[in-house]
């Protein structure tokens, strides 16, 4: 089963800022996915719009669509709602996801955010599904808080885990978060690189005088990047 790793909290904690300094951290050419972020005029929230980590952009969401699937908004008082339009994200946004993926299985898939948008689309809902069930997959997300029952139901698998993020603990957790998936996502060329460079370093001490002897295996440890945990993070 894939690793997926989702920040969560309350609305404006900085969930979508967290996730662009860990991209930043990791290297945006090690990242594939997008990122939701808000449209405004006059200072007022109008929608929402989809950013991918390759630089293009589309709607997701205005108050101004005349889309018939509506989403309450919460800032915006009661009687406004936005559109939903789910066309970039499923004709643009997926496809590209799968094609960096398929190319490259040691990038970092970034989804921000798995929300109430988000989640009309059962194309997407298929997609987080696949990569939950994607043992090389490795996730890096938003989710939102408050309870819906789709969202609970991902949240209840052993393979995900939720990070609380608050103005107490987000450089901590963007910290954590950051160290572990640049240890996580090393290009997979160098990783063997490593590897075969040890072996070779091996076979040359098990050839001096006095070295141990071939094929023994070493009792010292090896270390590993250390799980992220607890399961739920909180101030």
């Amino acid at each position: 089963m894939g690793r997926i790793l989702l920040f969560t909290g309350a609305p404006r904690v900085g969930k979508s800022t967290a996730i662009r300094e860990v991209i930043t951290a990791v290297g945006q050419d090690r990242c594939t996915g997008f990122i939701t972020v808000e449209e405004r005029f006059n200072g007022q929230r109008t929608g929402f719009s989809i950013c991918m980590i390759d630089g293009r952009s589309g709607t997701l969401a205005s108050i101004d669509s005349a889309s018939s699937i509506r989403v309450k908004s919460f800032s915006q008082g009661p009687g406004v709602s936005y559109g939903i339009d789910l066309s970039f994200l499923e004709k643009i946004a997926i496809p590209a996801i799968r094609d960096d993926l398929g190319k490259d299985r040691d990038r970092l898939l970034v989804i921000d955010e798995i929300g109430p948008m988000q989640l009309w689309s059962e194309m997407f809902k298929k997609f987080i599904i696949g990569i939950a069930d994607d043992d090389d997959a490795l996730l890096l997300g938003s989710i939102v808080q408050r309870s819906l029952p789709w969202t609970d139901e991902l949240k209840s698998l052993p393979n995900v885990e939720t990070f609380l993020l608050t103005t107490q603990n987000r450089e901590t957790l963007i910290w954590m978060m950051s160290e572990y998936l640049i240890r996580k996502r090393r290009p997979r060329q160098a990783s063997e690189a490593r590897i075969a460079t040890s072996q070779a370093g091996n076979e040359e001490r098990h050839r001096r005088p006095g070295s141990a002897e071939p094929g023994r295996q070493s009792t010292r440890k090896t270390l590993r990047a250390s799980p992220l945990t607890p399961r739920t993070v909180a101030p």
